[in-house]
């Protein structure tokens, strides 16, 4: 039988049942401590009883930062997943301990963060925490009193179909601006033009090594790509001159950058160069373009590049370069017009 006590203000429930720890908690009311006594007695004595005293003392932080420090050196985006999980840890919510750790916690955790970023992020991040839980439960042996809460929340819908395409003047003025923004530790202009000769991914383009590069065969190799495969991407003169730019060298990376470092240096550019543009526009007493560089993400540099390796490769040719793995999805890139395609009956 548990034992019910007095305690200063409150009342202090103790069990002591052999084969299991002795448990103590202290409650505001003699009936809540009785109840809880009651609770896990009756639970040790059907054998259905689990120790939740870890997940009591251990905040989501600390198995995010467990899980960052120990498990994601091991994976091919290790850099991209280090700095996804350093943006969740700067959120209020990891400071709940994971057995307070509830539903609507995390609800709020992707409402404050859809007012910041898009539905396809939020919804990696709300991946992350709930691998991250699963993994303390199974891996770690925390149990948690109502199993993991990231279970039961609504995600983001996301929609794939971008087709977002850069004109020949949007691309000049980014290219512009960003060769006005200086020669800093993000070589922007230099990944920007680099993403759009290459349909390099972001993660790519972070982890391209110059042991890799190759410019007597024009080639560059990627052993680790998103879909688990590598590949190799030909080179263009311009993207041999980036190279030769930047200054070619025989090890190490060829961008000192993370994946958000990059983001974050495109937004800017992006920004600058349409306000630049407008400016100029409106001093000559003309109207600017509607939507320049409006809605413009780095992701859609890879799809620029991949629809103007469209009009030169062939589909199975096109998919060994970019990395697709159905033609399904490279056929998103194809879109001849009547007068291409009367053109090849010449």
């Amino acid at each position: 039988m548990a034992t019910i006590r007095k305690r200063g203000t409150g009342w202090q429930a103790r069990i002591a049942k052999k084969g299991f720890p002795i448990l103590y908690r202290t409650f505001d009311t003699k009936s809540d401590a009785t109840a809880w006594a009651q609770e896990n007695e009756t639970n040790m004595s059907q054998r259905k009883w689990r120790d939740h005293r870890p997940a009591e003392q251990t905040s989501l932080s600390d198995i995010l930062e467990r899980y960052r420090k120990e498990i994601t050196p091991t994976k091919k985006g290790a850099i991209q997943e280090h700095s996804r999980i350093g943006v969740i840890l700067r959120h209020a919510i990891c400071l709940k301990s994971l057995s307070a750790l509830s539903t609507s916690d995390i609800a709020t955790y992707r409402d404050d963060r859809l007012e910041v970023v898009g539905n396809k992020t939020v919804k990696d991040e709300l991946g992350y925490i709930r691998r991250i839980i699963h993994v303390a439960q199974t891996d770690w042996g925390i149990s948690l009193p109502s199993g993991n809460p990231a279970d039961f929340v609504t995600k983001p819908k996301v929609s794939n179909a971008r087709n977002r395409r850069l004109t020949l003047e949007e691309y000049t003025q980014l290219v512009a601006g960003a060769c006005k923004s200086g020669r800093s530790r993000v070589l922007i202009s230099e990944i920007i033009v680099l993403a759009v000769e290459t349909a390099l991914r972001r993660g790519e383009i972070v982890s391209l090594d110059w042991q890799y590069v190759n410019l007597d065969t024009r080639t560059l190799h990627l052993p680790h790509t998103k879909n688990g495969e590598a590949r190799d991407v030909p080179l263009s003169s311009i993207a041999i001159g980036v190279f030769k730019t930047i200054g070619v060298k025989t090890k190490g990376r060829v961008f000192d950058v993370t994946g958000d470092g990059i983001t974050q240096a495109f937004e800017r550019v992006v920004k600058n160069s349409s306000e630049c543009f407008i400016h100029m526009i409106e001093e000559k007493g003309l109207v600017a373009p509607h939507g320049f560089l409006a809605n413009l993400r780095f992701h859609d540099l890879r799809h620029e590049a991949t629809s103007r390796l469209a009009k030169i490769f062939q589909p199975h040719e096109l998919a060994k370069i970019t990395g697709h793995k159905t033609i399904q999805m490279i056929m998103r890139y194809y879109h001849p017009t009547a007068e291409d395609l009367a053109n090849k009956l010449l």
